[in-house]
C-alpha cells in the first residue's frame, strides 16, 4: 500500500516543519521542496514514529512493490538526509540500523488544521505568503526544462577602448556601484587595520570621501539608485548584519545574516527594496531573496533541487527597464546557467547555458554584460549570442554602468607560503607576484609541492631543500583549482580535479588517471599503507566515503552518512562530515561511529592531517593544534597568523602555511558614446 499525505497536515520535527500538502521542509528562514520519492519516504517515517522501517516496507510503500536495488534505496535516503542537513546540521534526523532499516531519531508531532488555520500557520512558519509557495512549485517545474544552449558568435570582436584611471591609491579599490545620475561612485578600500571601508567619489568635483569609520568592517556595499542610501554588510565579533546608511551618517541594522555567507546586494529601481544572495553556511548553496524596506519582510525567490551539489545562485542583476532579474547559477567550474526571472514572483521565464566561468553579470539596456576573469562579454538575450567586448589587464572585480560611462575595478590578489617553527618563528619560503597556495610537505621532508598561478593559470610546483621552486606538472583538463596529497613513501601524489583522480610521480611529474570524472570525487587521500585511496563523493545523493583498492581495482563503501574527508589508522576510519563540525572515528569491523573531536571546524576539509596517531587541525581565530588520539591531549603548535588563509601542512614541528598579501588595483572609466563600438552594437540591434 502506498502512503498518501494527510490533507493539509503539518509536521514538526525538532526545529523543522514539514508541510505534507506542499511537500515543503522548512525552518523559520528558508524552505526546501522534496521530490516525490523523498516525500513518500519521509511520510513513511513520520507515520511510524519511533519504529524501525525495514527496506521491505519501504519497497512496498515508496516503490509500490517494484523490485529496486539497495543502491536506489540508499540514494533516496541520502537525498532526504541531505535535505535535513541543509536546514539543520546539528541533528541526525534519520538513524540507520544495519540489517534492520531506518527510523527517525527525533519524535515528530502532527498538526492537522483547516484551510484558514493552515494558511496562518504557513505565514507564521515561513514568513512568506501562500502564493509564494505555489510560485516556488512552479519555479521548480520550469527549472526542470533543459536550458537553451548558448551560441557563440563566429565574429568575436575585441574592442580596444581607452580606459581612464579614476583611482590610484596604494592597495585596491573594489566593489563599485553608482547612482542613476552617475554623479556618485561608491567603492571599498582596505584600511591599515584590515577592515574594509566605504568611500564615495564625486564624479563632478572629483573628490573622494570616506563614509564609514575604520573601526567598522563594512563590506559588499551598494549605493541606491537615488544616491541617498547605502546598503552594506557589517561584521563585528563573528556576527553579520545587513545595514542601511542614510547619507551622510544615519545608519541602522535591517536584519542579521549568516557569517558564512558572502552576500551580493542590488537595489530595486525605486530604492524601496533590496535583492541579495544568501546561504545558511558554507555547506549550502546560495539562494536569492528580496527584502522590502517598507514592510521589513524578506522573501526567498529561488530554490534548488535537494540533490543539487553546486554553489547555487552566485550572481544577480536587476533590469531597470524590464524589471527582469538575471541570476547566474553555478553548474561546474566552467559552466553556468543564466536564469531570467520575474523580479516579484521569482518565476523562471528563460534559461541559457553558458560554458564559461562567469562570476558577475550586469544589465546594459536589453543586454547583459558578463565578467569572466579579465574579460567582459556582451550577451544578446534574444539572439542567445555572446561576444567578447573588452579585456582588462587584471581580473575584473566589479562593474557599474551609467548613461555615459562604464566603470570597472580591476585588481589582483597574491599570497605567499611561510614556514613557522617554535624556535625560529616565521620565515618566507615561497615568494612570487601571484597566488601560491595549498602547500604540501612530503612525509620525509624531501620536497614541498604547492599550487601557483604565476604561469597565468594554476600549475603544480615543487621546491626541494636548497633549490629554487620549479614547475612539477601542468594540471589535467581546463585550468582550475585542484586538491592533492602525498603518498606515505613520498614518491607520488594523488591529485583530484574535475571529479577525477590522478597520480603524479615526483620528481618527474608524470600524470596518470586512476579514477574517471564520473566518480565525482571531491577529496581523496591515501590509505594507511598507500595501497589504495579513501575518497568522498556525492554521486549517490549525500556525501559518502569510499575505499578504492589499486591491486583489486575494486571500490568499497566505508561510510553512508555525510562523510567528506577520511584517513585510516590502526584499522579505524577517522573522518570529517560535510555538513557538521567535528572529527569522527568509525570501527571498520562493525561500522560503529563516535564523535572524537567536536571542535574540529568544517574549514579543515582540505588540510587536517593524521600522522602516527597525531591529528593536526586549525581552530579559526586561534591557530594550528595537535591532538594525540591515544592520550587525548592537545597542544597549540602555532598561533593565529596575520592574513592566514587556512591552507597549511605540518612536518616535524614545522608548519607551512599560506599568508594573503594586500591586493593591488584601481578603478577605471570607459566612455560610452556614439563612436564607442560597444555603444554602436547596442544601438544597431
Amino acid at each position: 500500500m502506498t502512503i498518501l499525505s494527510a490533507p493539509i497536515s503539518h509536521w514538526q520535527l525538532g526545529p523543522l516543519y514539514y508541510d505534507a500538502s506542499q511537500r515543503q521542509l522548512a525552518d523559520t528562514k528558508q524552505q526546501l521542496y522534496l521530490e516525490p520519492k523523498q516525500h513518500q519516504l519521509l511520510m513513511c517515517l513520520l507515520q511510524t514514529p519511533g519504529q524501525v522501517v525495514s527496506r521491505d516496507t519501504l519497497i512496498m510503500q515508496v516503490w509500490q512493490g517494484r523490485i529496486v536495488s539497495d543502491s536506489a534505496i540508499n540514494r533516496a535516503v541520502s537525498i532526504l538526509r541531505k535535505a535535513f542537513s541543509r536546514l539543520d546540521n546539528t541533528h541526525n534526523y534519520i538513524e540507520t540500523l544495519p540489517k534492520l532499516g531506518y527510523r527517525l531519531q527525533l519524535p515528530p508531532q502532527m498538526v492537522v488544521a483547516d484551510v484558514g488555520v493552515s494558511s496562518r500557520l504557513i505565514i507564521r512558519l515561513y514568513r512568506a505568503p501562500v502564493l509564494l509557495v505555489l510560485i516556488c512549485l512552479l519555479l521548480v517545474s520550469v527549472a526542470m526544462l533543459w536550458p537553451e544552449p548558448l551560441k557563440h558568435s563566429e565574429e568575436v570582436m575585441l574592442l580596444r577602448l581607452p580606459s581612464v584611471p579614476v583611482t590610484s591609491f596604494n592597495g585596491a579599490e573594489f566593489h563599485i556601484s553608482t547612482d542613476s545620475a552617475g554623479t556618485k561612485l561608491l567603492y571599498h578600500r582596505t584600511a591599515d587595520n584590515g577592515h574594509n571601508q566605504l568611500w564615495l567619489h564625486n564624479t563632478i568635483t572629483k573628490q573622494h570621501q570616506a563614509v564609514s569609520d575604520t573601526l567598522e568592517d563594512a563590506r559588499y556595499g551598494r549605493l541606491s539608485p537615488d544616491g541617498s542610501q547605502i546598503a552594506y554588510i557589517r561584521y563585528t565579533n563573528q556576527q553579520c548584519q545587513l545595514m542601511l546608511l542614510h547619507l551622510p551618517e544615519d545608519r541602522f541594522p535591517l536584519q542579521d545574516c549568516p557569517s558564512d555567507s558572502v552576500p551580493q546586494l542590488i537595489w530595486q529601481g525605486d530604492s524601496r527594496a533590496l535583492y541579495y544572495r544568501q546561504r545558511t553556511d558554507k555547506t549550502q548553496p546560495y539562494h536569492i531573496f528580496k527584502l522590502s524596506l517598507i514592510s521589513g519582510v524578506s522573501r526567498q525567490l529561488t530554490l534548488t533541487a535537494v540533490n543539487y551539489a553546486g554553489e547555487g545562485d552566485i550572481a544577480l542583476a536587476l533590469s531597470e527597464t524590464t524589471q527582469q532579474l538575471a541570476v547566474l547559477r553555478y553548474n561546474t567550474a566552467h559552466s553556468r546557467t543564466l536564469l531570467l526571472l520575474d523580479s516579484e514572483s521569482g518565476v523562471v521565464q528563460q534559461q541559457h547555458q553558458i560554458n564559461l566561468a562567469v562570476s558577475q553579470l550586469y544589465w546594459h539596456g536589453e543586454r547583459l554584460l558578463l565578467v569572466a576573469g579579465s574579460n567582459l562579454y556582451q550577451f544578446a538575450i534574444r539572439q542567445s549570442d555572446m561576444q567578447l567586448v573588452y579585456r582588462a589587464a587584471l581580473p575584473i572585480n566589479s562593474v557599474t554602468i551609467t548613461a555615459e560611462y562604464l566603470y570597472y575595478s580591476s585588481n589582483d590578489s597574491r599570497s605567499d607560503i611561510w614556514r613557522y617553527s617554535r624556535s625560529g618563528g616565521s620565515s618566507l619560503v615561497i615568494d612570487s607576484s601571484r597566488i601560491d597556495s595549498l602547500p604540501r610537505i612530503a612525509p620525509n621532508g624531501s620536497a614541498l609541492v604547492f599550487l601557483s598561478n604565476r604561469g597565468g593559470h594554476y600549475q603544480l610546483w615543487q621546491q626541494q631543500p636548497g633549490q629554487q621552486a620549479v614547475v612539477l606538472t601542468e594540471l589535467p583538463g581546463e585550468p582550475a583549482f585542484a586538491r592533492f596529497s602525498w603518498h606515505p613513501d613520498s614518491s607520488q601524489l594523488v591529485l583530484v580535479k574535475d571529479g577525477a583522480a590522478y597520480t603524479v610521480s615526483v620528481p618527474d611529474g608524470v600524470v596518470r588517471k586512476i579514477l574517471p570524472a564520473h566518480s565525482q570525487i571531491a577529496v581523496a587521500d591515501w590509505d594507511e599503507r598507500g595501497e589504495g585511496l579513501i575518497y568522498s563523493t556525492d554521486r549517490h545523493g549525500d556525501w559518502q566515503l569510499w575505499h578504492y583498492d589499486f591491486s583489486q581495482r575494486a571500490e568499497q563503501l566505508l561510510s553512508v552518512q555525510d562523510g567528506y574527508s577520511g584517513r585510516i589508522w590502526q584499522g579505524q576510519l577517522y573522518y570529517t562530515r560535510y555538513h557538521q563540525d567535528g572529527l569522527w572515528r568509525m570501527n571498520l569491523a562493525d561500522g560503529e561511529s563516535e564523535l572524537l573531536l567536536p571542535e574540529l571546524d568544517k574549514i579543515n576539509w582540505l588540510n587536517w592531517q593524521l600522522t602516527e596517531g597525531q591529528v593536526l587541525y586549525y581552530q579559526p581565530g586561534n591557530g594550528i593544534y595537535r591532538y594525540d588520539i591515544q592520550t587525548t591531549q592537545q597542544e597549540k603548535l602555532m598561533g593565529q597568523a596575520d592574513n592566514f588563509a587556512h591552507h597549511y601542512s605540518v612536518h616535524d614541528n614545522h608548519v607551512y602555511y599560506v599568508k594573503r598579501e594586500p591586493a593591488q588595483g584601481d578603478i577605471f572609466r570607459i566612455e560610452l558614446s556614439s563612436t564607442n563600438k560597444l555603444q554602436q552594437r547596442q544601438a544597431g540591434n
